[in-house]
């Protein structure tokens, strides 16, 4: 990087000091003196001459090389010292230095424009330089700095967890199908019920939905009815069920299946119910006037 010389030593200061034998010694002149002649002497310094009262009065001036050389020899640390550069040496050689000193900025190699120091010229090369090559590690795509930027975090094939924390592991492209159809997590709607389950539990609760369809046990006409609904069908309605005439009590043995086959029964045996109630009846007597006879002794005892 190219400096001028005021910009080597604007951060630099030094002490002001010159030697005994180039301190400038002047000598007083006359008031009145009128005209002055410089001379050059062979010792590089300027002697002035007063003439107006034919004595020499001597101005020595010290030779400004000789002075930017010992201001060039004196030693200074780097400008970079508070970043932390340890060199120290010759003002003379600040600038060889600063070609080299990896605390000074450079222009990016890159040309993104950014000024870095060398030291961490490398990782901003590998990490934040706009206009670095860089290959995403999933797709081995070649992308510049910022496309690089907007690529990650889109990527196609990065490996991603499941978002149901169903434990899978998969490509990103691949992650949408997984959540909507394969994750054993997602919430998935009983058709039965309508009520959403996870997926993994959704068969289990299937053996106990009182909307789910269930055989009737007697493989009646309906077939298939709700689970909740199948105490009534079987008690109520079920045409496959063996059922007993509504003349059992009396002693019918008969059993058939509902509708038209106990239809017709009754209507073939009506003769049979009559006189099975007939001798119900009788019987029914009987107890009857054997109670009233167990209950006439009682009181008799009694009294």
């Amino acid at each position: 990087m190219v400096r001028s010389f005021a910009q080597w030593t604007k951060t630099l200061s030094f002490p002001a000091r010159l030697s005994p034998q180039k301190q400038q010694s002047t000598i007083p002149q006359p008031a009145n003196a009128i005209k002055s002649n410089p001379v050059n002497n062979n010792n590089n310094n300027v002697i002035i001459t007063d003439s107006s009262d034919n004595q020499n009065h001597m101005t020595l001036t010290p030779d400004i090389s000789d002075s930017e050389k010992d201001i060039m020899g004196s030693v200074v640390y780097c400008i970079h010292h508070k970043e932390g550069c340890k060199w120290n040496d010759q003002l003379r050689k600040l600038k060889g230095h600063l070609n080299t000193c990896k605390y000074d900025t450079t222009p990016c190699t890159n040309k993104c424009g950014a000024q870095i120091p060398r030291v961490l010229m490398e990782d901003h090369l590998k990490y934040t330089c706009p206009e670095r090559m860089a290959r995403c590690e999933f797709c081995a795509q070649d992308l510049n700095g910022a496309a690089l930027e907007a690529h990650v975090g889109s990527c196609p094939m990065e490996p991603l967890y499941c978002e149901n924390k169903c434990g899978m592991k998969l490509h990103r492209r691949q992650l949408s199908k997984h959540k909507a159809v394969e994750c054993t997590k997602r919430l998935v709607p009983c058709r039965y019920c309508s009520q959403s389950f996870l997926a993994d539990t959704l068969q289990a609760h299937h053996t106990k939905c009182a909307r789910a369809p269930v055989p009737c046990p007697h493989r009646c006409e309906l077939a298939i009815v709700p689970r909740e609904e199948l105490d009534s069908h079987l008690k109520d309605h079920c045409a496959s069920l063996l059922t007993p005439c509504v003349f059992k009590e009396a002693g019918c043995r008969f059993k058939g299946l509902r509708g038209s086959a106990m239809e017709r029964h009754l209507e073939e045996c009506s003769q049979q119910h009559l006189v099975l109630m007939c001798s119900l009846v009788t019987k029914q007597q009987h107890q009857i006037a054997s109670l009233k006879s167990a209950i006439s002794r009682l009181s008799l005892n009694h009294s």
